[in-house]
């Protein structure tokens, strides 16, 4: 018997019917008495399990399940894409043969909100915001460095990402909002700075520079100024119950999501400042990230939750340094650096300042200036941020309970180079894969050209900083990779996005010869013409449906005097990297042909070592 997976699909809640699963089936029916129901029985050596995965399906899906009978749900049960249900189980749950698993699906029907019939995967906000309501301890306590250290880790559900360690780094913040990108553009985009903002930033940096006998006295002495540089007119603390932050300054808005004598009508704060050195000694950024961790688990923003990424502005001052961050809640808060830590206090000039080139008049007048338009565009993008939350109302459509954001681009227009015909691409996002490894931004989704319904088809959306298209289309043409759809930079996202076909491939099963015979020819190719790959191990070579192995994942590949691996490589012995492969060296022809050659017998021999990711 093949080692393919196989799944048979029950419904948790059939509240739309109006009854429940057991009502449904009756106390007499059981899993064999299902199976006997659908078109080929299992034979009976098969063992049942039921995987604690939970599938979640679109309104499409919903509407069909609803309206057909018990076998012909099973039977289309049968029909749906195992890999919807395999990715993220776990490689030991791929080496098992002759299996068949049975998948419970929750379904939330439209228009129903009923907050039992939630999403229960392993992506889902809900650990997260029931592990941080279960903390007692206020966030001037668990960002201390040696709370952090217990509570910073993969294994605890609500930990922060935001690159420490390394291993909880989050993905990019322009993914899920375009408000940040367009900041971190604008502070670096020339404009003419007035004159009052160059008196309060000049204010502010002498009193940054200034040391103060306790924390109360340097807050007199910064807050008003701060208040004027930052905010439009002054701030309001939170009214919600357990989330009177103690900060310097907070920005709130007005949501039109809530009520006038709603709590959360003044709630959703534009950013919160800090300028002491957080309490007790912690870092004021990580406390300010707790604070906001808290924001986003709030039984009261539920409805706002469901309809936005919960996008804020952190501002960190510590001493004579100022640090801006943005945050966002996916299935965990995400926090990144929106700017480098700036110093308060100016340095020399590395170049004589030319007065018939510039009207800085010192050193100091130069960093004011260039202080006083970070502060400045920060001011705008916090009104920017005020306006968007002012457009979330009822009327916006929520997403399902506990189900995270989804990326925000969902449309781009292309123009084919050749025939100079543009297009629109179109897509409905399904499935984030690899949610386990957090800064992964790779989506399953539908793709329509021109709005053409009919001839919707599957495809992958990759958002990554990196990606050589050049290296995807010389293998595409060779047949050895799925047609490259899309691969550009776009600066709403501040990162590249790549769309291609999704590849229906087979799992679990070893590389057929000539089928790693034709891949070592397009990849001779690839080299004849200077270029390489780099990372062609089994996760990035799929066998389709077809037999034929196809190559995906292009980010390292390139020109071969160009092409290095990353200094984050993961360099476990399983990965079977090539014997002259390191962290920063350069990627070589004779690498790709080793990990080609090592298909076979890697696949055949060991399904864990195939599934060792290099990120």
């Amino acid at each position: 018997m093949s080692d393919q997976l196989h799944f048979i699909v029950l419904q948790e809640n059939l509240a739309y019917q109006k009854r429940t699963l057991s009502q449904r089936l009756g106390p007499t029916d059981t899993v064999d008495s299902l199976f006997r129901q659908t078109r080929s029985p299992p034979p009976a050596m098969y063992t049942f399990y039921k995987l604690p995965k939970t599938l979640v399906l679109d309104a499409e899906d919903v509407e069909s399940l609803a309206t057909v009978n018990w076998p012909e749900r099973l039977r289309y049960a049968e029909e749906l894409p195992p890999i919807a249900l395999a990715d993220g189980l776990g490689a030991e749950y791929l080496c098992l043969a002759n299996k068949i698993f049975l998948v419970v699906v929750s379904i939330l029907p439209t228009g129903h909100d009923d907050p039992m019939l939630g999403v229960e995967t392993r992506y889902s906000q809900r650990p997260a915001i029931e592990a941080t309501r279960k903390r007692k301890q206020p966030p001037s306590a668990t960002a201390q460095q040696k709370e952090l250290v217990k509570i910073q880790r993969v294994s605890v559900a609500d930990a922060i990402l935001g690159g420490r360690p390394g291993s909880l780094s989050g993905p990019p913040l322009g993914v899920y909002d375009p408000i940040f990108p367009k900041f971190r553009r604008d502070c670096h985009a020339p404009g003419d700075i007035p004159s009052h903002d160059i008196q309060l930033t000049a204010q502010f940096l002498l009193a940054s520079q200034e040391f103060y006998e306790d924390a109360h006295e340097r807050q007199l002495a910064l807050s008003s100024i701060l208040e004027n540089l930052l905010v439009d007119g002054h701030f309001m603390p939170s009214r919600l119950h357990g989330l009177n932050f103690v900060s310097d300054l907070h920005d709130t808005l007005r949501c039109s999501l809530f009520e006038p004598d709603d709590p959360g009508y003044e709630l959703m704060c534009a950013f919160l400042g800090k300028s002491s050195n957080g309490d007790g000694g912690c870092d004021p950024l990580e406390q300010l990230s707790h604070q906001y961790r808290i924001l986003c688990a709030s039984p009261i923003l539920d409805s706002l939750r469901r309809r936005t990424a919960m996008p804020i502005f952190l501002v960190s001052i510590t001493g004579a340094q100022l640090l801006i961050a943005g945050g966002i809640f996916v299935d965990r808060v995400v926090v990144s650096q929106l700017t480098e830590t700036i110093s308060l206090v100016p340095s020399p000039p590395l170049d004589d300042i030319d007065p018939e080139r510039s009207s800085e008049a010192s050193s100091f007048d130069a960093h004011t200036r260039r202080v006083a338009h970070v502060l400045r565009t920060f001011r705008q993008y916090v009104r920017k941020l005020k306006a968007q939350y002012a457009q979330v109302t009822n009327e916006t459509v929520p997403r399902v309970l506990d189900s995270p954001p989804w990326p925000h681009l969902t449309t781009v227009a292309h123009t084919d180079p050749v025939t100079h015909i543009t297009t629109t691409l179109s897509w409905t996002y399904l499935n984030r894969l690899g949610s386990d490894v957090f800064h992964s931004c790779v989506f399953e989704a539908n793709l329509s050209i021109d709005g053409a319904a009919s001839a919707e088809m599957k495809c992958i959306v990759k958002f990554t900083s990196r990606y050589a298209d050049i290296v995807h289309r010389l293998l595409e043409k060779s047949g050895a990779a799925p047609k490259l759809r899309y691969c550009q930079w776009i600066d709403d996202v501040g990162q590249k996005v790549v769309i291609y076909d999704y590849v229906d491939h087979q799992s679990g099963c070893s590389y057929p010869k000539k089928a790693v015979d034709e891949l070592e020819k397009a990849v001779k190719l690839l080299h004849a013409n200077g270029l390489v790959h780099g990372d062609l191990r089994p996760p990035n070579v799929l066998l389709d449906v077809d037999g034929t192995l196809k190559v995906i994942d292009c980010d390292w590949g390139g020109r071969v005097d160009l092409a290095k691996y990353p200094a984050d490589i993961n360099m476990d012995p399983d990965c079977g990297w090539h014997d002259g492969v390191h962290a920063g060296g350069s990627i070589m022809p004779e690498h790709d042909l080793y990990l080609i050659n090592s298909l076979p017998t890697r696949i055949a021999a060991s399904s864990s070592s195939a599934r060792q990711r290099s990120y």
